[in-house]
């Protein structure tokens, strides 16, 4: 028995001459697949639009609009990969979102060095829990331990961002 994967397949908008499937593959009127590179983590290509102007076009975000888009809407201010990975352009780890909301959910950033935790930083003799909740508002509190601190990071990171918590290594459930 063998298992059969049917690839959607949909014009882009305003480029007539190509085609995109739901894994991010773009090809040419002659069914030829279009070249991608890596630009910053994320797929890119190079398309030419219907009034003949060359276009970069990031890749995630024509996946976004051919398949999640409903007539007349506009397209988000950004497009978040829900698990973290800028190479998977699969339509289930798209999601429209705000640039604050983008930024909620992304890894540890590399400049922690003390705790090597997202929202977490080690004072003298304790370990404090920082979060960004809104413009111009931080929660924070400390903890003795870094667990504790840990601990209580998950449930106000539910709390304050909803969806777009992330621990620094995954969403949180």
């Amino acid at each position: 028995m063998s298992i059969i994967n049917i690839k959607l397949m949909t014009e882009i908008i305003g480029f007539s001459n190509y085609t995109i499937n739901d894994k991010g593959e773009v090809y040419n009127k002659r069914g030829r697949l279009m070249k991608q590179w890596l630009n910053h983590g994320y797929f890119n290509t190079h398309l030419v639009r219907d009034d003949g102007i060359q276009k970069y076009l990031l890749v995630h975000r024509l996946i976004y609009q051919a398949f999640k888009l409903k007539t007349g809407e506009i397209m988000p201010e950004q497009i978040d990969h829900i698990n973290n990975i800028r190479t998977d352009n699969s339509l289930e780890n798209l999601r429209s979102c705000t640039r604050q909301e983008n930024q909620r959910n992304m890894k540890t950033p590399r400049t922690n060095k003390s705790t090597r935790c997202k929202n977490i930083c080690k004072d003298k003799s304790s370990f404090r829990v920082r979060i960004t909740v809104g413009k111009g508002t931080t929660y924070s509190k400390t903890f003795k331990t870094l667990e504790e601190a840990i601990a209580h990071r998950g449930i106000k990171l539910k709390e304050f961002h909803g969806k777009f918590a992330n621990n620094g290594n995954s969403i949180i459930i």
